[in-house]
């Protein structure tokens, strides 16, 4: 951490960081559901689950701009800090589910390896071209996805020679998995991290000229995106037991996410003070180790001693889970305004 850190945990964006929260708090049920909550889940919680995968990747692309704007990081500790998250994600990947890494492209190789892309796209300095490389981005998805085909489950192969699914004529190939169908491919989500860090260079005067209107463009996204998706929801697969609405990404998720990222924002940061909101904003402060911590918990803990439970069993130990995850980032608080330099790795994980 830098050498002033109760300064730099009192400077930090208190809304970024419970819009953090709110995502891993969600995304701790959503990964939940897969080992421990029996099928079919219902449709409320699938969409409950739903938006902290879209909110997690567009922060991320918030960061890059603000690191390269307001604090002048250049590409050096971009590419860096991209490809120590894509080692945790390949650590997961080995440790966690004993899967080879860098296949099914999850949630870390997709933040990893847009941060770089970002800084680059953002040197351009265009705001239309910027916004014209997101709209592309999400834009061409969905015609990938027609055009090549979308497996309603990635293609993984295990340390123990198991591969999935089992029917050959049923897998994609790992570009197929990294660009198009796999759990978070490039096309669309690299779109939504671009959109973020649009958003980082626009908030402050949306916010402070423009509060009405920002508020009724989100609801015009939450309608078009509600109708949409209520028309063409694509084939909402469940992938072994995860259950977001988001396999395959559609026009209408797209819309429909953006509209709830947006209202979440209206809503947070004009609320941001209430104190019901600090449970949040301390797992916000330290979401990538929160990620790592409830997904190894998950699957050597929950996995194995509660598989396959009611919904009223579900909810007590996601309760649980939740709890005790809070009090280990409550108890990294207090160790960040003493560590005063910790290596740049610790830095990272406590989100410093």
């Amino acid at each position: 951490m830098d050498t002033n850190s109760q300064s730099s945990v009192l400077s930090r964006d208190t809304t970024v960081d419970i819009l953090r929260g709110i995502a891993i708090f969600t995304m701790f049920a959503a990964n939940m559901a897969a080992l421990v909550l029996a099928e079919p889940h219902p449709m409320w919680f699938r969409f409950y689950g739903t938006f902290a995968a879209p909110l997690f990747i567009f922060l991320s692309g918030m960061m890059v701009a603000f690191g390269a704007t307001k604090k002048k990081q250049g590409f050096n500790y971009f590419l860096k800090r991209g490809f120590l998250i894509v080692i945790i994600g390949a650590l997961i990947d080995i440790g966690v589910y004993q899967i080879f890494p860098f296949t099914t492209f999850d949630v870390l190789y997709l933040i990893g390896i847009s941060i770089p892309i970002i800084y680059l796209i953002f040197q351009s300095k265009s705001t239309p071209l910027q916004i014209i490389i997101a709209l592309a981005i999400l834009g061409v998805a969905p015609l990938l996805q027609k055009i090549w085909g979308y497996h309603a489950y990635p293609t993984e192969y295990y340390f123990d020679g198991t591969i999935l699914p089992e029917d050959p004529s049923q897998r994609g190939c790992l570009l197929q998995n990294w660009f198009i169908d796999g759990w978070f491919p490039v096309f669309p989500w690299l779109g939504f991290a671009v959109l973020g860090a649009i958003f980082s260079t626009w908030r402050a005067k949306l916010w402070e000229f423009n509060r009405f209107l920002f508020l009724m463009v989100v609801v015009l996204f939450l309608v078009t995106g509600g109708i949409l998706f209520h028309l063409s929801p694509g084939e909402l697969y469940s992938r072994e037991g995860y259950s977001e609405l988001f396999y395959p990404v559609t026009y209408g998720f797209i819309f429909l996410a953006l509209g709830v990222i947006g209202l979440l924002f209206y809503l947070v940061q004009r609320m941001s003070s209430l104190r019901i909101y600090l449970p949040l904003q301390m797992l916000g402060e330290v979401s990538l180790l929160m990620y790592i911590l409830h997904q190894v918990i998950i699957r050597y803990i929950y996995g194995l001693y509660w598989p396959e439970q009611s919904m009223t069993i579900f909810i007590i130990l996601y309760a649980v889970l939740a709890a005790a995850l809070l009090l280990v980032a409550y108890g990294i608080r207090l160790l960040k305004k003493r560590w005063q330099q910790a290596p740049y790795l610790i830095r990272l994980l406590l989100g410093s």
